[in-house]
């Protein structure tokens, strides 16, 4: 199960993520993400309370750093 939230501030966008960032979860991780970066301003991931990161979920995040997403997290998984 994941939850994904967009916080929209006057400077930046953030993604927020809870839960587990896996194979089926990192279509709408990714979605939101795009559309974020549609309004033009700096993208801002924040893994918050992800319980489990797998494969699918690590590549997500390279590809999204790559491509100029900012991603920063709190807990567990916050090292990987």
């Amino acid at each position: 199960m994941i939850r994904v939230t967009k916080t929209e501030e006057p400077s930046k966008t953030v993604v927020t993520v809870d839960g587990r960032l896996s194979g089926e979860s990192a279509g709408p991780v990714e979605t939101s993400c795009k559309e974020a970066e549609s309004d033009g301003k700096p993208v801002y991931l924040f893994l918050r309370d992800v319980t489990a990161i797998d494969d699918a979920g690590r590549l997500l995040l390279i590809h999204l750093a790559r491509n100029g997403v900012r991603v920063s997290g709190r807990g567990v998984y916050t090292s990987y």
